[in-house]
């Protein structure tokens, strides 16, 4: 039997850019079986300048986070590489020289199992649909779950460096006649600006054990705009949830007021790790775009997140495709 298993990670943000994640599945592997398929995509991310001026805050170039993965057995080595530049000598990099640190946190999940994959199930990455495109068809057959994941980005802007007024990313599914397909969106609002999404793409016969989050958030301040969510499963009879993580599928920062700025960091983490509690998965998210010099310029209220939880349980439910539970 083949099953879905579930990891996460994040960088320590001593790296900014090459910092290898190992995510290890192992202890799912059952005796002579092995990784059939694997993805990995984004659960959130820190961009934040070190800068050579008096200035805390600077113009915009070039930012973006890409992984690059690499399945060596039952381990996935995954290089997180997150960047941001004004082209000017100021960048994105790790402490001590700002707050936050510049990083990444990665979800990755794998079909493991002796194999072969039956039926439609289809699980990997797709890598650079430029903003406003959409990939190539994914053949799907007659598949009724199918979902899309941010798994990186880019955006350059096509002119000089300069202020902006929020950062939208985004992936939206399309299915037409069988065939999936993922349309990008990654702009720097208000400022002319080139960019493309990587994506995860999972597709199967029948339902799979990833929820949206609905995240309840208070009102923002300089710290960002943050919030909670909870999702509640329903594991099979006998079984419990034993991992969890988050994906992302759309993100829009907005400074308050709409008003261009330079900025200092943007933003779009987990605060801290999961909880399961029974067939509840909790968390806490934070969005942030910054600008703190005097007056400081923070993130507005209509700011917000799209983000999935996807869980793994501890044993099969043949209601909620066995390829998808733990054994």
């Amino acid at each position: 039997m083949n099953v879905l298993s579930v990891r996460s990670a994040s960088t320590t943000g001593a790296i900014a850019y090459g910092e290898t994640l190992l995510f290890d599945f192992s202890s799912d592997v059952p005796a002579g079986g092995q990784v059939l398929a694997y993805a990995v995509g984004l659960a959130g991310w820190t961009l934040a300048y070190v800068t050579t001026s008096d200035l805390f805050a600077e113009n915009v170039a070039l930012l973006g986070v890409k992984l690059v993965p690499n399945l060596v057995g039952n381990q996935l080595y995954v290089v997180a590489n997150a960047l941001m530049t004004d082209y000017d000598g100021d960048f994105g990099a790790g402490p001590p020289n700002q707050y936050p640190p510049t990083s990444a946190q990665v979800t990755a999940i794998a079909i493991v199992g002796t194999g072969p994959i039956a039926g439609q199930e289809v699980l990997g990455n797709l890598y650079g649909i430029a903003n406003g495109a959409t990939s190539p068809g994914i053949d799907v057959g007659e598949n009724t779950f199918n979902v899309v994941f941010l798994s990186g980005f880019d955006l350059a802007v096509t002119g000089l460096p300069g202020k902006i007024s929020g950062l939208s990313l985004g992936i939206s599914l399309g299915l037409v006649q069988e065939q999936l397909t993922a349309t990008a969106s990654a702009s720097a609002d208000g400022l002319e600006s080139s960019g493309s999404i990587d994506a995860l793409v999972l597709s199967a016969p029948q339902v799979v054990a990833v929820l949206p989050a609905i995240i309840n958030f208070s009102a923002p301040d300089e710290n960002g705009l943050s919030g909670t969510f909870s999702v509640a499963f329903d594991p099979p009879a006998g079984s419990s949830i034993v991992q969890a993580a988050v994906l992302q599928q759309r993100i829009d920062l907005q400074f308050a007021g709409g008003d261009t700025h330079e900025i200092n960091l943007v933003s779009a983490m987990l605060a801290g790790g999961l909880t399961i509690n029974g067939n509840v998965v909790s968390g806490a998210y934070t969005l942030n775009i910054l600008n703190p010099d005097f007056p400081a310029n923070t993130i507005g209220s209509d700011s917000s997140a799209t983000i999935w939880v996807i869980a793994q349980f501890s044993t099969p439910d043949p209601e909620v495709m066995l390829w998808l539970s733990r054994s």
